[in-house]
């Protein structure tokens, strides 16, 4: 049944239509007499109508430059080839050789391995430091399921809301320490496709134990719920016991409890559960495959977002502090 959100074209500014088509929504907007049309993969309405106002907004902002004459939003391999074919003959011959060599790493990066994103989706991750992981741990210490959840991410890496919140009882293993993610149960795909075991470190063990002790068996209108993040009560569309399908207004209300920078993503705790393994020596390997990555290289690639392990090098050696000469 195709519905269309008059509330939100008077509250948010867009004017637009859902319907959902199985486990997923089809999502119509219209922007300066031009419809575009996108499918989101999810059951939730609530996810389609962010991404509608989120998307909306981008169209409005490309309308609005093409209007003045700028380019629309490029994709990295399109703004580095303008670049080379632009900017560079500019340069003196050895300083375009030396810029062409640095440019290699960059659209390898973003073109083979992200995807080549739009530009002006590319951002730098923000990377916590302890104090700060901390403080925003402790921003959800009186929400239950935010609080988990913030914990899974930043001690598992696993994927926000393609993830964790798709976690059920049966995937922790207690015995074993492991937490499993799951692709291709009940209609639920990672983006890998792929199964994986992720090693649960000794703060994750005990949060999943205290939630264990807390919901494991609490009965909604009868029923024990399958998913460890889960609605506690029926208000509006969710219902007690169903599988929650969004937490990024609760962590966006964390982090600025937490006083955090407001660029903070929930995906930023991937990138920095992965930044802090590799800083720390594990085996990239592991890492590779506890992350989910299909390439090491991918893995790799987050070593520029830490800065930490590079003091070794000028941190004095056991020898020099005992007083050796170091030849």
């Amino acid at each position: 049944m195709l519905r269309r959100f008059d509330v939100l074209a008077r509250r948010k500014r867009h004017a637009g239509s859902l319907e959902k088509r199985g486990s997923s929504y089809r999502v119509w907007l219209c922007v300066d007499g031009t419809r575009h049309r996108f499918t989101v993969s999810t059951t939730g309405r609530k996810i389609a109508e962010q991404f509608a106002t989120q998307k909306f907004a981008e169209l409005e902002r490309a309308r609005e430059r093409h209007i003045l004459g700028l380019p629309t939003s490029l994709r990295m391999s399109e703004l580095l080839d303008l670049y080379i074919k632009e900017e560079l003959p500019l340069l003196a011959p050895k300083t375009q050789a030396a810029y062409l060599d640095s440019i290699k790493p960059i659209r390898r990066y973003f073109c083979d391995y992200a995807g080549d994103p739009l530009v002006d989706r590319v951002r730098n991750p923000v990377i916590l430091d302890e104090k700060q992981y901390e403080a925003l741990i402790n921003a959800c210490a009186r929400r239950a399921m935010l609080s988990l959840y913030v914990v899974v991410q930043g001690e598992s890496g696993a994927r926000c809301q393609s993830e964790v919140l798709h976690i059920r009882w049966s995937d922790v293993d207690f015995e074993g320490g492991f937490l499993q993610i799951a692709s291709g149960r009940g209609g639920h795909r990672t983006k890998s496709g792929k199964s994986r075991w992720v090693p649960m470190t000794p703060r994750l063990q005990a949060a999943f134990r205290e939630h264990f002790k807390r919901f494991r068996f609490a009965i909604y209108d009868g029923i024990q719920s399958e998913y460890v993040f889960h609605h506690r009560i029926t208000r509006g569309r969710q219902r007690a016991g169903e599988r929650i399908q969004s937490m990024r207004s609760s962590f966006a209300k964390a982090v600025a409890r937490a006083k955090l920078p407001k660029e903070l993503h929930q995906h930023d705790l991937r990138h920095r559960r992965v930044t802090v393994w590799l800083a720390e020596e594990k085996n990239p390997v592991h890492v590779m495959e506890a992350m989910g990555h299909s390439d090491l290289r991918t893995t790799m690639g987050y070593t520029h977002l830490s800065r930490q392990h590079l003091k070794a090098l000028v941190e004095p050696t056991r020898s020099s502090r005992s007083g050796r000469r170091i030849s």
